[in-house]
């Protein structure tokens, strides 16, 4: 909610908005200029240093075992919609039916369906079992479909080193895979078990059992999260650290929040970043606006803001010979990209020298040997050595891991498949091509087919549709060839690869020692409010079951733990934030809302359920931040309450909306000139803004408790508030 953080998303915005206009080479007449298919190595426009001799770097070279392809098209009741593979099976989510209701079933990977849609809900295998659901029972099956484990629990989470968890009526605890109660449990809330542990809750605070349901680490922490190389994410109040095995502080609890950086802990105190070794050694302290850790170099990019960003080793040696605007890694390359006064270049981290000068306009990281730059609105490709690979024209590039390219050639989007020697790998163009396991998907003409990894055709482009929905898989697709059944498959590019599932595996579940959360979890429904002059809608949790839900206990004042809800579609596309969540508690016996969430997707935005910290006080609320956002600008900020005796009680919202003047009338301008503000953060005038407004200038307006204040009003609202970390999938 600080004005850095806007000022950041809203140049970001601008850059977006920009990288997107890109012209084509054109004759006198403005038609495209013919393409010649063997791309040569040429100098870059604008007289940049002279090129080097064509790069002398090993090409990747092209596998000689012919592209693995597979396809097959079950005859199941309904569409394919959604997958996800483990252990030789795909579980399958069917599309909905006339009656908006979803089923699973199974399929193994050489296409041999072992179920129907038969289930209502349904985990990938783990440990050789599936969890199902049908008609609220749940049970296991086997690879061969068969039930295992009869459907007679009224809740289970897969197996996982052995054990899953189960309840039946009030009874709850974790089985074996014969169905032998190993133990049962008294307590709110239990997590399924990782490296021989589960974080549990009693009335908030969690502590840790272990694979006999011992109580190894008492409950005296206000969060807790799975362990993971021996280690564990804990809150104690506001405040994160790192405990081993045994409950002791690795990294004691005094941080706003610690995220793991490869073998590093990446630090957060009073804003500022820091670095920590693998035992809890400060290497960094926390005093820069930005650390980014080198692996195995000792080192770490640090940035202050302005133009201070440079790499400095761990006994405090700066690495390089100037200072730049940015410096960009991307973990497991050699090469870091920086910025300067609008102009790109590379660092080479083995000497840390500018090996590539800045003198790009555009540069994207490196992939592999290779990069996409631009100049003067013309973009090519370079080696690491800065020999340029692909010539310079104002067609787009990508770049991929095997050492091939996608070019464009045509005004109208289309693009040629190209080997690193700047050879034509197949003679169509195509609107799109994207690497895909040991081939290529492409698109032409809005239908979707597949390439092998010499660029010769596997499937000719024919599907209606193609997507990437089999979960974390880039070389599984869903496809269809019209609708009903039988015209969805799935296609597998190369080899199938086991992936982690801990995103969909790890569950913490609510146990019925708290009936209304239970109960919720199960039965209840969402509530979400679109308009004002429009009734709620009612999102049923027994409906949502595309998504991945978490839940979570906390002690927030005195009473009944208040829960957090969260969940997000597992075809969540592009990162774009889609999303519910809610606090909830119990009040008189029976579930009580406090405040919900919901991100609508898009550039739209929404709000999402959140901790808020008082700065002056140290106490800790309930709340929502959001985003709303469009083409015509965006707004941020946040909502904090107070929990008392099950309710919510407003205490602040804090808000800034950025858009142009053109969203006026004139009334409003010249009556509240003084509460609008120019892009540099001055208020505007009467006698300046109407200018401003003709000339469609950006203004940004603060917003407390809903209503337009001034600049200072507002930071002396905002800034006494920061949030705090929530727990998600991978611990926090």
């Amino acid at each position: 909610m600080n004005k850095r953080v806007f000022a950041i998303i809203f140049l970001m915005i601008m850059v977006l908005s920009l990288a997107g206009n890109e012209k084509m080479t054109t004759d006198s007449d403005g038609d495209p200029l013919p393409f010649d298919d063997t791309l040569s190595v040429t100098a870059a426009p604008s007289q940049p240093p002279p090129p080097q001799p064509v790069s002398t770097l090993p090409l990747i070279t092209e596998p000689e075992t012919p592209t693995v392809f597979r396809m097959f098209t079950p005859t199941l009741t309904y569409n394919i919609d959604f997958a996800v593979y483990s252990e030789g099976m795909f579980t399958v989510f069917s599309s909905y039916n006339e009656e908006r209701v979803r089923k699973f079933g199974f399929i193994r990977a050489d296409g041999t369906e072992i179920t129907d849609y038969i289930f209502d809900y349904a985990y990938p295998f783990s440990d050789g079992l599936a969890c199902v659901r049908q008609d609220g029972k749940y049970g296991f099956i086997g690879t061969d479909g068969n039930i295992e484990l009869p459907l007679v629990y009224d809740n289970a989470t897969p197996f996982i080193e052995g054990l899953a968890y189960f309840e039946i009526e009030d009874n709850y605890g974790f089985i074996d895979k014969d169905g032998s109660i190993v133990f049962e449990l008294d307590c709110d809330s239990v997590s399924t078990f990782q490296e021989g542990l589960a974080f549990f809750s009693i009335d908030g605070k969690y502590g840790y059992i272990d694979t006999l349901g011992n109580a190894v680490i008492p409950p005296t922490f206000d969060d807790a999260g799975f362990f993971a190389n021996g280690l564990a994410k804990v809150r104690i109040g506001h405040s994160f650290g790192f405990i081993d095995r045994l409950g002791a502080f690795v990294v004691p609890p005094i941080y706003e929040d610690i995220t793991v950086e490869g073998e590093y802990f990446r630090i957060i105190l009073d804003g500022k970043y820091g670095l920590l070794g693998s035992k809890g050694e400060t290497l960094m302290p926390p005093v820069y606006n930005y650390v980014k850790p080198l692996p195995g170099l000792n080192a770490a990019i640090i940035d202050n803001g302005g133009n201070t960003a440079t790499i400095i080793s761990f006994d405090g040696t700066i690495m390089l010979q100037r200072t730049y605007s940015s410096l960009v890694y991307g973990n497991g390359n050699d090469m870091i990209t920086a910025a300067d006064n609008d102009k790109f270049g590379f660092i080479n981290v083995t000497d840390f020298s500018e090996s590539i000068p800045l003198m790009y306009g555009y540069a994207l990281n490196f992939v592999g040997e290779f990069a996409v730059v631009g100049l003067d609105g013309e973009y090519g490709v370079i080696d690491k050595r800065g020999n340029i690979i692909i010539p310079f024209d104002s067609g787009w590039k990508y770049v991929f891991s095997n050492g091939t390219f996608a070019v464009e050639v045509l005004d109208d989007g289309r693009y040629l498949l190209v080997d690193s020697n700047g050879n034509s790998m197949n003679d169509t163009l195509f609107n799109r091509i994207e690497q895909c396991g040991d081939g290529y998907k492409v698109e032409l003409d809005s239908r979707y087919g597949f390439l092998d990894s010499k660029g010769q055709e596997l499937h000719s482009p024919s599907f209606n549709y193609c997507f990437n929905w089999v979960f974390g898989m880039n070389n599984c697709f869903v496809a269809n060839n019209g609708y009903g059944p039988g015209t969805h498959s799935i296609v597998i590019i190369g080899d199938l690869q086991e992936i982690d599932l801990s995103y969909l595996l790890l569950r913490n579940e609510m146990t019925p020692r708290i009936k209304p959360y239970s109960q919720f979890i199960k039965e209840g429904f969402f509530e979400v409010e679109f308009e004002i002059d429009r009734p709620p809608y009612h999102i049923y949790m027994s409906e949502i079951n595309d998504y991945i839900h978490f839940y979570k206990l906390y002690s927030i004042g005195s009473g009944t733990p208040v829960m957090f809800y969260y969940a997000r579609p597992l075809t969540r596309v592009n990162n774009f934030p889609r999303s519910h969540s809610g606090f909830y508690s119990v009040k008189n016996g029976r579930l009580s809302t406090l405040v919900t969430g919901y991100e609508t997707g898009g550039s739209m935005g929404g709000d999402c359920i959140c901790f808020w910290k008082d700065n002056q006080t140290g106490d800790v609320f309930i709340g929502t931040y959001y985003h709303h956002g469009g083409f015509g600008g965006f707004a941020n900020g946040g909502s904090i309450y107070k929990y008392e005796n099950g309710n919510a009680i407003p205490i602040v919202s804090c808000g800034v909306i950025i858009q142009t003047l053109r969203d006026y009338d004139e009334d409003d301008l010249l009556e509240n000139a003084h509460l609008l503000y120019a892009p540099n953060g001055m208020p505007y005038t009467k006698e300046t803004i109407l200018q401003a407004a003709y000339e469609q200038k950006g203004v940004a307006e603060y917003l407390v408790d809903g209503k337009r204040t001034t600049i200072e009003e507002y930071s002396e609202a905002s800034d006494r508030y920061s949030i705090v970390a929530l727990w998600s999938w991978g611990g926090y």
